[in-house]
């Protein structure tokens, strides 16, 4: 069998499901599996296999805690004998020793924000469409219990989500989700899918599951929402459903072909429109370093008449 996470694992999300894979289809027999602290052995919860907290797919089984787990912390796993059966009801060992199955999860849990978003290329099909969370640059940020949604202007419902479950960001603090021509994409979506608004991408707490095609916008587990648009009206529907004030015009000055919304500098509140930077730190506008004359600089008229006659 596989596990996930795996033994001894550390720096594990606290919203992550636990899974086993078997090397063949398996179903529920009976009794509960147990997560305790290593450090008093105390339970954290009891999961009866019979309930919905446990799923099965194929050859895994997936175990959806109740409640977040603790940060920091070191955790153990144990599996009754009696909870897992193939089809001619031979049951899987079980898990029964302490450090059979440990892990630990993050000190703490950065703030992601949705970074940059490109809906709109020149073509067609769009082909570089891409998302990009990023985690305020800590890096190796487990996405387990995150799911992105994307939601359609023209009935304000969602049309699409993408569970994170298994993701993370990268060592820079970057996860993308995109097209196929997008190398920096972890996550593969088909071309064309990303609408060009007014349309708006929200990142929750939860699963796909949570969010079917035709969900209502809602700020309940939302982390970030950006909602934007290629010169269409404001999506007031969408703006006060997600919490947001403002929607972001990818096709500002026309741009919209080559341009991304995005965040500058990256994790700020300011959103602007910029060349894509898919999986990197996002272009920030020009900044003075030095001015000639000097601010509140004296005699420059005398210093500008003699350089004239020196000419």
């Amino acid at each position: 069998s596989v596990l996930s996470p795996l033994d001894n694992a550390s720096n594990v999300g606290v919203r992550t499901n636990l899974a086993i894979t078997f090397s063949e289809a398996v179903s529920a027999g009976t009794g509960n599996i147990e997560i305790r602290k290593s450090s008093d052995n105390s339970l954290v919860e009891s999961i009866d296999v019979t309930t919905g907290q446990v799923t099965f797919s194929g050859t895994t089984a997936t175990v959806n805690p109740a409640a977040n787990l603790d940060l920091g912390t070191e955790f153990y796993v144990l599996v009754p004998a009696t909870a897992f059966k193939d089809a001619a009801d031979n049951y899987f060992a079980g898990i029964s020793a302490t450090t059979a199955w440990s892990f630990t999860t993050v000190a703490t849990e950065p703030v992601l924000t949705i970074n940059e978003i490109d809906a709109d290329q020149t073509g067609t099909p769009d082909s570089a469409e891409f998302i990009e969370i990023y985690d305020g640059g800590v890096g190796n940020t487990p996405l387990d219990g995150y799911v992105l949604v994307l939601y359609n202007g023209s009935n304000d419902q969602s049309y699409l989500a993408m569970d994170l479950d298994g993701k993370s960001t990268d060592a820079n603090g970057f996860f993308v989700a995109g097209n196929s021509a997008v190398t920096a994409a972890t996550q593969v979506f088909t071309n064309d899918t990303l609408q060009n608004g007014a349309d708006a991408v929200a990142l929750y707490y939860g699963n796909g599951s949570d969010y079917p095609t035709g969900t209502a916008p809602t700020t309940t587990n939302l982390i970030d929402a950006v909602v934007y648009e290629t010169s269409d009206a404001d999506d007031t529907g969408l703006l006060a459903a997600l919490g947001q004030s403002v929607q972001y015009n990818e096709d500002q000055g026309g741009t919209g072909t080559t341009f991304s919304v995005s965040r500058t500098p990256d994790g700020s509140a300011t959103i602007a429109t910029a060349l894509p930077t898919p999986g990197a730190p996002n272009h920030t506008a020009p900044v003075v370093t030095t001015l000639s004359p000097l601010d509140n600089a004296s005699g420059v008229a005398a210093l500008l008449a003699l350089a004239r006659a020196a000419a």
